[in-house]
């Protein structure tokens, strides 16, 4: 897993990634577990289209559905920033290019062995992150937050998401521009409302399928200002379980 990461920091407190692009990631750009008070900003990600071929010819297209659903096998994993398990107190901004995945990713997941990258004594979870400015073209989602398993993700703050997958050479039009939670299960279990809380999501301008997609049980939820341009899908899609002072603006 890690040897795929163009980046990779762990247990690492007062850090800054700026100013750099990242080209043709195997999987995810940058990978940070166990980090925390830190800066990543002005990243330009670029991941490698050409690995869908129809009839021997090299598509730029993958993103129409019809085309990946054929061909989910030879899709990478191929994100742009992941904060995982034990990351809080970051701000994320300014980030821009096309990724094959996600291109923000906040996954606090936790399984039945033991993470590798565990550290004694700290939480798990991922909390006090700002993410903003976000400037991208992705096909699953420009932003996914999911946290499983009994870990915690709150206080998570979006602000500013931006498709820019139109005339992309890279792809047709992605699924989501947010994500937050899902049905499926990843890890031991689902999460609940008091493990997913205090989660805004604001100002985004997508033509995906699904702009803003939310399943799982949430506390504290606000979704508001969202546009839909370029014969998007559906503006919202919640299936999640709303506690507290939620409020999402259709």
């Amino acid at each position: 897993m890690t040897v795929n990461n163009l980046i990779l920091l762990t247990n690492l407190e007062k850090f800054s990634i700026k100013g750099i692009q990242l080209r043709n990631q195997r999987w995810w750009s940058i990978n940070l577990m166990y980090c925390s008070d830190g800066h990543i900003s002005d990243i330009d990600i670029c991941a490698d289209d050409s690995i869908l071929y129809v009839e021997g010819q090299r598509n730029y297209s993958w993103g129409y559905m019809d085309l990946v659903h054929k061909h989910l096998d030879k899709l990478r994993n191929a994100d742009g920033i992941d904060l995982r398990i034990g990351c809080h107190d970051i701000l994320i901004e300014n980030i821009t290019g096309f990724t094959e995945d996600d291109t923000v990713a906040l996954t606090a997941l936790m399984g039945k062995e033991k993470h590798p990258y565990a550290v004694e004594g700290v939480e798990p979870s991922i909390y006090n992150v700002i993410i903003r400015n976000i400037k991208s073209s992705s096909w699953c989602a420009n932003i996914r937050l999911l946290n499983q398993g009994g870990t915690k993700l709150y206080n998570v703050l979006i602000d500013g998401v931006i498709d820019t997958s139109m005339n992309s050479k890279h792809m047709n039009r992605g699924l989501h521009a947010v994500r937050i939670g899902d049905e499926f299960l990843y890890s031991t279990r689902h999460s609940t409302e008091e493990e997913t809380y205090n989660i805004t999501v604001k100002n985004v301008f997508s033509r995906a399928e699904n702009i803003i997609n939310l399943a799982g049980s949430i506390t504290n939820c606000t979704i508001e200002n969202i546009n839909g341009f370029d014969n998007f899908g559906t503006k919202i899609i919640n299936t999640a379980k709303l506690f507290g002072n939620s409020k999402i603006e259709e």
